[in-house]
């Protein structure tokens, strides 16, 4: 009897509470019913306004046009506003939102506000001018403060309004939708982040354009290009995709954390797009700085469609076709050869220069900066001021001459081959010595030999006694050479050497070779024969 009375009472215990939280769900209910019917998700969940780790305090946003994006509550109208410029988008059902405001006028500062209605974000500092993107390996991954100390020393507000983001290196799976990095307006010649050269290439522009300058820095040392491209861009090209599948058998089985596979995480396609670029895209440039190559020499053919690839699918993602890139053509270093032989590296600037065949893409030229990996400040800051002649052309009225004599044409006359060059308007001339060197000349038995040079107004005549019958030039064909500075002396009036090129398009060391290198196995394409 006890027994049956206790169960009695659970029961109707257990009743009462389910009656209870049924009155409950059905109150509440009623009272959101509204909610429920104006979104159309039929979701209450509030996500609170945010935007990605590249808007901070201090940024700089690119003039005329900046672009603004986040994510928030599903269906709720975002306003944001700059000064006295004001756009607003609205949500979609996953909370994402993205407005462009123009006539954005450099310099500031202003604030920037975010809000929703019910949320505001506010970011103070905020400077308008150009942004550009540095990014790279090794030559950019060089810090700041390994730079002359009479340079590092130099407070950046003498040089403008520069500022700077430098992502964290970071290699992933999968595009990642922020970073941690924040923007600074001075970094410390302490910091092991910012890039020397990011920041000689800032304080050059800046006292050329007269606006503030943003750097956004993503650079990770011996770095192939593969990891930087898009997977989309990789897996479409018959070129490109064995470096999917090599790096798939050739994966570490250890921990990321152990350091062989932490290395190997590098090389893995599309990981530092995935990681660094994709998640300030499509936050507005002027242009691209880029300073890459020698990592993939050992693969310096297919670089030609790699580069080109990388390039595309950047501007793709940006929305932008004609957004400016300008390149490092490779400097000279390793050892050197008195006599003409085949160069991997003279390849690999070989293939960079087939790039300039895409449009807004410009090259400025190393070769005569760098006599190893590890430069002196002096050799950044010549750099620095070529790569900013070239983002100023690029992006303003400024006429200036901006590259070296790039190779055009070849005509046979007389037992000689005269060579034609774009960006040779102002005349050739010779950088040291009175003759030009590392000109080699061939006939039809492709024996390279060194040959005679000597200019005639904007051409450059070669020839040889012993090569009567001429059909091709190379000019600073070779890793390096025994001497240094290397040998290679033309340049345009302007004072701007000419890089490494060929006139033939014969077979090459690297021809084929479609994965590996740097120390890993190599892969050639399957039935591929010299």
């Amino acid at each position: 009897m006890i027994v049956s009375l206790t169960r009695r009472r659970r029961h109707g215990a257990l009743l009462l509470a389910v009656v209870s939280i049924f009155l409950t769900w059905a109150s509440q209910t009623h009272a959101n019913a509204a909610d429920v019917d104006a979104n159309p998700m039929g979701s209450r969940h509030v996500t609170k306004l945010s935007l990605p780790g590249i808007f901070s305090d201090n940024m700089v946003l690119q003039q005329n046009r900046a672009t603004v994006w986040g994510t928030g509550e599903p269906w709720a109208v975002v306003t944001v506003a700059i000064g006295p410029v004001t756009a607003t988008a609205k949500a979609d059902a996953s909370g994402t939102w993205r407005t462009d405001l123009k006539n954005l006028k450099a310099p500031g500062p202003y604030a920037m506000v975010v809000t929703d209605g019910s949320s505001t974000l506010s970011f103070k500092n905020v400077a308008v001018g150009q942004v550009w993107l540095i990014a790279g390996s090794s030559r950019v991954d060089m810090p700041f403060s390994t730079i002359a100390p009479t340079n590092a020393a130099t407070p950046t507000a003498t040089h403008g309004d520069i500022r700077f983001f430098a992502i964290s290196p970071l290699s992933a799976y999968q595009p990642a939708t922020t970073t941690s990095s924040a923007w600074q307006t001075d970094p410390s010649p302490a910091s092991g982040k910012v890039s020397a050269l990011a920041v000689l290439f800032a304080r050059s522009l800046a006292t050329r354009v007269g606006v503030p300058i943003g750097i956004i820095q993503a650079s990770k040392a011996n770095a192939p290009a593969e990891a930087f491209v898009p997977i989309e861009g990789l897996s479409s090209d018959d070129t490109l995709s064995p470096l999917i599948s090599w790096y798939d058998r050739n994966r570490p089985s250890t921990r990321i954390t152990d350091p062989a596979a932490a290395d190997f995480a590098t090389r893995l396609p599309a990981g530092l797009w995935n990681g660094m670029i994709a998640p300030v895209v499509p936050y507005a440039l002027s242009g691209v700085v880029w300073s890459h190559g020698d990592e993939n020499m050992l693969r310096a053919a297919q670089y030609r469609t790699l580069f080109a690839a990388l390039i595309k699918s950047w501007r793709k993602s940006w929305g932008a076709p004609a957004m400016p890139f300008v390149f490092v053509q490779s400097p000279a270093f390793g050892t050197g050869s008195d006599s003409p032989a085949d160069s991997q590296l003279a390849e690999l600037r070989d293939a960079q220069n087939s790039v300039l065949a895409l449009p807004s893409t410009l090259m400025e030229v190393s070769l005569d900066l760098f006599t190893d990996p590890k430069a002196a400040a002096v050799d950044n800051q010549t750099l620095a001021d070529r790569l900013s002649k070239g983002a100023s052309f690029a992006t303003t009225a400024e006429k200036i001459e901006y590259m070296g004599p790039v190779y055009k044409s070849l005509k046979v006359e007389n037992g000689a081959i005269r060579i034609k060059f774009d960006h040779a308007d102002s005349g050739l001339a010779i950088t040291e010595g009175d003759l030009l060197r590392t000109f080699q000349i061939a006939g039809p038995d492709r024996q390279w030999r060194w040959a005679d040079a000597r200019i005639e107004a904007k051409d450059v005549i070669v020839s040889l006694h012993e090569v009567p019958t001429p059909v091709a030039v190379r000019y600073a064909w070779a890793d390096n050479w025994p001497v240094a500075p290397p040998p290679a002396n033309l340049a345009n009036r302007a004072g701007f050497p000419a890089g490494t090129f060929r006139t033939d398009a014969w077979p090459i060391l690297t021809d084929g070779i479609v994965a590996g290198g740097n120390g890993y196995p190599t892969e050639k394409t399957r039935g591929y024969a010299r």
